[in-house]
């Protein structure tokens, strides 16, 4: 089995991944290391994991055999070089990273390590979404003229978001950066690289976060495309 170690339980989709995981007869999550103390002290005992304190004392566990990163976006640079450093594969969830540069980081490491390395996209994953773009490639739906992508969860209207790591940009950099990099891959991944990208992202009903909507615009050579996002609807 492969045993796989969590860096970093700051995203909520952990609990998800280590609960499929568990019912994998060829894949274990043995254990993790989080910034926050009680966080991991919640994330272990939930899970029956061995936690580490330090990051460098799990990636030195000769038993990991892979890592997911669900540490806070602006850790992501840092935590991935070692991960790198120390050999081990990785699943990172969504962002990459905050900036252009820190993803450069990220690549140069992945290369010059030679690890297996994932972005969390499930929605690559997802049998409707298989079955559009195997439509497209065969172009069984003829030229694709325009297409809309609404990605939405009403998240900023829990009380509780306002002390939440989502809601600071330097953590997170916004709503529509953190939120709405799911459907941007999701038009890549069908589309292709566009020629152009526009958009207008800011705050229309709340002040809880930098922003709660955004709304972009693509072009490619022969058609359009929207991705709607919001964190209020």
């Amino acid at each position: 089995p492969i045993n796989v170690g969590i860096a970093g339980f700051a995203h909520g989709h952990v609990s998800t991944y280590c609960a499929q995981i568990a019912k994998l007869d060829d894949a274990n999550v043995t254990c993790g290391w989080d910034h926050d103390a009680e966080r991991l002290k919640n994330y272990a005992e939930n899970f029956g994991l061995k936690a580490y304190p330090n990051l460098e004392d799990l990636l030195a566990d000769s038993t990991v055999d892979a890592v997911i990163v669900g540490a806070e976006t602006n850790r992501h640079a840092d935590i991935i070089e070692a991960a790198c450093a120390a050999g081990k594969n990785i699943l990172c969830q969504k962002p990459m990273a905050i900036n252009a540069a820190e993803c450069d980081r990220i690549i140069a490491a992945v290369q010059k390590s030679g690890v297996h390395f994932e972005m969390a996209f499930q929605m690559r994953c997802d049998p409707m979404n298989l079955q559009i773009k195997k439509w497209i490639d065969e172009g069984a739906i003829g030229n694709i003229s325009s297409l809309r992508r609404r990605h939405c969860i009403n998240f900023l209207w829990n009380p509780a978001v306002k002390n939440s790591w989502h809601v600071d940009a330097a953590q997170t950099v916004g709503m529509f950066f953190d939120d709405a990099v799911h459907a941007a891959d999701f038009l890549y991944w069908l589309m292709g690289k566009p020629e152009s990208v526009t958009a207008e992202i800011g705050n229309t009903l709340t002040d809880v976060a930098p922003d709660d909507t955004g709304i972009a615009i693509y072009r490619w050579a022969n058609a359009m495309g929207v991705l709607f996002n919001s964190s209020i609807t």
